[in-house]
């Protein structure tokens, strides 16, 4: 079985490589450069209307990843839904994964080299600073930064 892809209006795709036996769905004037995507069976990464994905940014979804309109990610990020069961009794090649759903809402930029781990939902107008590990989740209107990320300044309005 074969993945899925479907692309709205005026898109841009440098290069996409998709593997796996998941669904990809893509809105309106999304910009795609050079990105590496793994799906997991009946799993499904969707991306909203105007969207820029940088190159080399990856996406290893196994459940859902949604992300909304207005979207900025810079190259080289990382998204990825899941990680392995440890237990000492399994190899970890044959121990399975742990799954969970991502979220990135509306009008976010996640900077540089950044990750996004399983699980996580980030709301609404946030910016993520460049080479930050995002694993909790993050308040609308907030700049988080860091290894772990943390909450660093309330983006106000002008």
């Amino acid at each position: 079985k074969k993945s899925i892809l479907t692309v709205g209006k005026n898109c841009r795709i440098n290069s996409i490589e998709i593997i796996g036996e998941g669904t990809v769905v893509i809105g309106n004037n999304v910009e795609i450069r050079d990105v590496f995507i793994n799906l997991g069976k009946q799993s499904k990464l969707t991306i909203g209307n105007n969207v820029f994905i940088g190159k080399h940014s990856k996406f290893i979804i196994y459940g859902e990843c949604s992300i909304g309109d207005d979207i900025l990610i810079a190259p080289d990020v990382l998204i990825v839904d899941n990680d392995h069961i440890i237990s000492s009794k399994v190899k970890v090649k044959d121990s399975g994964l742990n799954i969970q759903n991502i979220l990135i809402s509306n009008n976010v930029w996640i900077g540089a080299k950044s990750v996004i781990t399983k699980g996580v939902v980030i709301e609404e107008n946030c910016v993520i600073g460049s080479l930050s590990v995002v694993n909790k989740n993050c308040e609308k209107n907030f700049i988080y930064a860091g290894v772990p990320s943390k909450k660093l300044k309330s983006i106000e309005n002008e």
